[in-house]
C-alpha cells in the first residue's frame, strides 16, 4: 500500500472499528482529512474503554514539531516555485514528487505523481537509464540513491526499491532521507502482507522522526492489519495531531 493511500485506508480502518464514537472531536478529526462520516449515537461503554486505555481524542498530549532539514526545505520551496512556472514539465514534476515524499507531504505527492503519469505515461521507463547513470557516478550520494529507489517504486519494481532504499536507511548518521526510506520499505512489506516487518520498520523510522504524521498513519494501518484495533486508533489519533502541527510549521517556515 503506497504511503499516499494511507489516509484513505485509515478512513476504512476507523469506519470499521471506531465510527461509533459519536463525539464532536471525532467529527473534527475526520473533517481534517476531508472525509465525511455519519456519526452514530454515543456508545458509553466504548468511550469508557478507550478513555481507560488513554486513547480518548479529547486527552491528546502536547506534541513536538516535525522540522524539515534546511537543505531539503530549500529544495522543496525551489522545486515548488519551478513547478508553478512549468506545470507541464514531467521531469521537473517528478523531481518535485520525490522531494514531497521525503518532506512527508504524501497526499500532495500522490496528486503530483498522477500528473506525471498523465503528462508522460512512459516517463518512468525513459527516466531509468538517467537515474542509473547518476547512481553509478555517485554511489555514496544518499539523495541520488533515494531518487533511484523512488523511481523503482514508481515502476512497481518493489524488490529493487527495497534493496535500494535500504542502502539509504543504513547510512550513518541517519537523516531525513533515511527516515522516509524506512517508511517506503515498510510500505513494500505491507504489500507483501508482512505486517510485523512493516511495523518494525515504521517504529524504527519513528524512533528517528517521531513527529512525522504520515508514518503514524502508516503504523495505524499495520497495527489494524495485525488485529490490534486499539493501538491502531491511538496511532491514527497521533497522526491527526501531528498533521495539524506540521501544517502550522509549513505556514511559518516553508512559504
Amino acid at each position: 500500500m503506497p504511503l499516499h493511500e494511507i489516509f484513505t485506508t485509515c478512513q476504512r480502518v476507523l469506519d470499521a472499528s471506531g465510527a461509533r464514537l459519536g463525539v464532536r472531536s471525532w467529527r473534527k478529526a475526520r473533517n481534517a482529512f476531508g472525509m465525511k462520516i455519519r456519526l452514530i449515537s454515543l456508545a458509553g461503554p466504548v468511550i469508557r474503554w478507550l478513555s481507560l486505555a488513554g486513547c480518548a481524542l479529547a486527552s491528546l498530549p502536547a506534541w513536538g514539531q516535525y522540522i524539515v532539514a534546511p537543505d531539503i526545505a530549500r529544495e522543496f520551496t525551489t522545486l515548488r516555485s519551478q513547478v508553478e512556472k512549468q506545470p507541464e514539465n514531467a521531469e521537473l514534476l517528478f523531481e518535485y514528487v520525490i522531494c514531497l515524499s521525503y518532506v512527508g507531504k504524501v497526499e500532495e505527492s500522490r496528486a503530483a505523481l498522477k500528473r506525471v503519469r498523465a503528462l508522460e505515461p512512459d516517463f518512468s521507463r525513459q527516466a531509468l537509464p538517467r537515474y542509473l547513470e547518476q547512481h553509478r557516478s555517485r554511489p555514496l550520494d544518499a539523495k541520488i540513491t533515494y531518487r533511484l529507489g523512488f523511481l523503482y517504486y514508481f515502476n512497481e519494481d518493489y524488490e529493487r526499491t527495497f534493496q535500494t532504499l535500504r542502502i539509504v536507511a543504513e547510512q550513518k548518521p541517519a537523516g531525513q532521507l533515511g527516515v522516509w526510506a524506512l517508511g517506503y520499505m515498510a510500505v513494500i512489506k505491507g504489500k507483501q502482507k508482512q505486517w510485523n516487518d512493516a511495523e518494525r520498520l515504521l517504529r524504527q523510522a519513528l524512533a528517528l522522526e517521531p513527529d512525522a504524521y504520515a508514518l503514524h498513519a502508516a503504523l495505524a494501518v499495520a497495527l489494524h492489519k495485525k488485529g490490534d484495533t486499539l493501538s491502531a486508533l491511538s496511532a491514527y489519533n497521533t497522526a491527526h495531531a501531528k498533521r495539524n502541527e506540521f501544517e502550522r510549521y509549513e505556514k511559518e517556515h516553508l512559504r
